[in-house]
């Protein structure tokens, strides 16, 4: 799917490095990351069906972005998807950890079943260009929750 919520993310920080790229080098102590946690339902029931794990691995996913642990995040990817997508993610994560920048992610709505063994979500996330919407898919591997997208979804 084109539309990956990470070639935003990507857009942002190649905005930032080309515009970095024209001033001086700016000290790390004085990056100011834009630290918005992120934000989990009280609710740890399953919803419409679903084990509380999807919900868990939409947030534990964005929580390890925000500490920029690269193989923690390949490791919630489905098999394809992450072939798909990890060249590309290894840079964004970088990038983002270069520019101390954290990601602010909320729950627009909760999982809901999308079809035989897959889920869908959407999330508020909070980056320094603005807010984006963000829907994720979840499709059941061997008995495991994975993530098979994550891309920016119109409002």
């Amino acid at each position: 799917m084109p539309n990956r919520v990470l070639t935003v993310v990507g857009v942002f920080l190649l905005a930032a490095c080309q515009a970095s790229a024209s001033q001086p080098e700016v000290p790390e102590s004085a990056v100011t990351a834009i630290d918005a946690p992120t934000t989990k339902p009280s609710s740890p029931e399953p919803v419409d069906g679903l084990p509380p794990e999807v919900r868990n691995l939409a947030f534990g996913y964005w929580e390890a972005f925000n500490a920029y642990d690269t193989e923690l995040v390949l490791s919630y990817l489905e098999t394809s998807y992450r072939e798909e997508r990890e060249e590309n993610l290894r840079e964004e994560i970088d990038r983002l950890s270069t520019f101390g920048v954290k990601l602010g992610i909320t729950e627009l709505s909760p999982p809901v079943i999308a079809g035989a063994d897959r889920a869908e979500m959407f999330l508020e996330m909070k980056e320094p260009l603005g807010t984006r919407r963000i829907r994720m898919g979840f499709v059941l591997v061997e008995g495991d929750w994975m993530i098979d997208f994550a891309e920016e979804s119109g409002l």
